[in-house]
């Protein structure tokens, strides 16, 4: 799936959408907007991102529970691998969706956490 992410012009979106709870997850302290969790927060923060609650992704829920943004990639497998752990977070955080978008051109990525 992001093999020729490099080599496009534009940039990449991917978006995962869970529709239905994960039994036994319970949301974070302060879950609302601007809420976010404590291994999302070290995640961000590991990954150079910014922790927040604005959406720069395409992903779109009632709730935006937590926002990694303008953190950097360096191949198509780092971008996977970090969605992957953040996407982890997400719903381990009681989300129940999330996306992220990849800017190519400056190989900077956004990640959003949203809930239905």
């Amino acid at each position: 799936m992001f093999k020729s992410l490099r080599s496009c012009a534009g940039a990449l979106a991917i978006t995962a959408i869970v529709g239905v709870p994960v039994a036994g997850l319970a949301a974070p302290a302060g879950a609302a907007a601007g809420g976010n969790s404590t291994n999302a927060a070290k995640l961000c923060q590991r990954y150079r991102g910014t922790l927040g609650n604005t959406n720069m992704t395409l992903g779109s829920w009632p709730t935006i529970l937590w926002t990694c943004n303008d953190w950097p990639w360096r191949s198509d497998a780092d971008l996977q691998a970090k969605y992957v752990s953040l996407g982890s977070a997400c719903l381990a955080g009681g989300g129940t969706g999330y996306a992220v978008f990849g800017a190519a051109a400056t190989m900077t990525a956004y990640f959003t956490c949203g809930k239905a």
